[in-house]
């Protein structure tokens, strides 16, 4: 366990402030057992909520502009440039080191049970998770 923010989660913080403003995020937590990647600093909680559409609209952009193609057609350019490894956000994750499996269903949340608002911070309804496991590199 090292809890202190590590430089890709910094950058995003940096990225997503300098792009949509006063935002809440968090990088580092106390260590436990879990392995989310915020106990080593390594991941970054960008709070926006799914049931607010101003604040889905916002994170569905900043997540599509990361899995998009750059100018030479490589795919999705910018979560490799920014050293992401990993995304959750609403009820799906998407890993960058293995992106041909696309989207998929995050810890069942896609049931209907799972569909109350309690589920919501779990579900990643209330926040994208982004784990950023290097330094960005440039983003020309």
């Amino acid at each position: 366990c090292s809890p202190t923010e590590k430089p890709g989660p910094k950058y995003l913080r940096r990225l997503l402030l300098a792009t949509y403003g006063p935002i809440s995020s968090n990088i580092v937590r106390p260590c436990t057992a879990a392995d989310s990647g915020h106990e080593e600093g390594r991941a970054l909680d960008w709070m926006t909520n799914v049931r607010v559409p101003e604040q889905k609209a916002m994170a569905d952009a900043f997540v599509g502009w990361l899995q998009a193609p750059d100018g030479f057609g490589n795919p999705e350019a910018m979560a490799r440039r920014l050293g992401i490894s990993y995304l959750i956000w609403n009820n799906q994750t998407w890993r960058a080191y293995d992106p041909g499996r696309g989207w998929t269903e995050y810890n069942g949340c896609l049931a209907p049970k799972k569909q109350k608002k309690t589920f919501d911070n779990f579900c990643h309804r209330t926040h994208v998770h982004l784990a950023a496991r290097h330094r960005p590199v440039a983003l020309v």
